[in-house]
């Protein structure tokens, strides 16, 4: 008999993005996922209860990932204007760095109630943090519902770049140069609006 293969739940998590992102999330079985780890359903039942479940995992970790990202210290000392440029690219870094994630879960992140509400919780978030970076530029020349609808747009902007680039190979030199352009004339629109 043939030695058993140990695999950690975080390689099987990994596994499990490879054949999300080939298969997509509906046409995946769990049977795919451990053939491809190389291990027995029973491992696979062992961390997960359901194919469902390890995508939800996925998406937690995509989730906290971006939390971490924008509650860094540093962007609290950052002049504002600066600091939501900054935390767009970081952000922008974050998506290209985990490309293979980020287009499944645009791609298949509302395939299921479950996923849905913690793609709305990213979604909230993101926009609760560009919208009060906004305030901190702007002041009370923006009002909350504003605020939030730039927030959408910057959000837009930052999605629109990523499937720009997914396919593309640049540099993140290149693709931190073209989001703080875009970002900075985005601004200065703003502030021409606001400021007639």
């Amino acid at each position: 008999m043939g030695k058993k293969k140990i695999i950690s739940k975080e390689e099987l998590k990994q596994v499990g993005e490879k054949i999300f992102s080939q298969n997509g999330y509906f046409l995946t079985k769990i049977s795919d996922i451990v053939t491809e780890a190389g291990v027995s359903q029973g491992t696979f039942y062992l961390n997960y209860d359901s194919k469902k479940a390890l995508f939800i995992d996925l998406l937690k970790d995509f989730r906290e990932g971006l939390i971490f990202l924008l509650n860094k210290q540093d962007l609290k000392e950052m002049d504002s204007e600066k600091a939501l440029v900054e935390s767009q690219k970081r952000l922008f870094s974050y998506l290209m760095e985990n490309k293979t994630k980020t287009s499944l879960i645009y791609r298949e992140g509302y395939a299921e109630k479950d996923f849905a509400i913690i793609l709305e919780d990213i979604h909230r978030i993101l926009t609760e943090t560009r919208s009060r970076m906004l305030k901190d530029i702007f002041g009370e020349k923006l009002s909350d519902e504003e605020r939030e609808s730039y927030s959408y747009m910057i959000g837009g902007l930052i999605r629109s770049l990523f499937m720009f680039y997914e396919r593309k190979n640049p540099t993140k030199d290149e693709y931190s140069k073209k989001i703080e352009k875009v970002l900075t004339r985005f601004l200065t629109c703003l502030k021409a609006d606001i400021n007639p």
